[in-house]
């Protein structure tokens, strides 16, 4: 395999990696979520701001992953794999500053 074919298929794997781990990331906060809606103490009413707020959150959460999903059908065969999730972990209201840079350093140091 040439150089540039090596660091095409490295970039290729260091996508697909971040992806499975945004993925991941995503549904434990499904998860989270919906176990913290599951245990919501009794009368729930449609004026409780904290559920409704919980309710919103799960949305948007199951709205990123079908987002991340539909994006990454398949990764792209050339270098825009690794822009598209730098451009989805920037976008996203998901991830809290902490975790973007995670993310993005990680991208940076592969």
């Amino acid at each position: 395999m040439s150089e540039h074919g090596q660091k095409g298929q490295e970039a290729i794997d260091l996508a697909d990696s971040l992806r499975s781990e945004i993925a991941s990331c995503l549904e434990v906060q499904k998860q989270r979520l919906f176990e913290e809606i599951r245990h919501y103490p009794s009368p729930i009413t449609a004026c409780d701001q904290q559920f409704n707020y919980l309710l919103e959150q799960q949305t948007q959460v199951a709205g990123e992953l079908q987002r991340l999903r539909g994006l990454f059908h398949e990764l792209p065969a050339d270098g825009s794999a690794l822009r598209l999730i730098a451009e989805f972990v920037r976008s996203s209201s998901c991830f809290d500053d902490e975790a973007k840079q995670r993310i993005l350093s990680r991208m940076k140091q592969g």
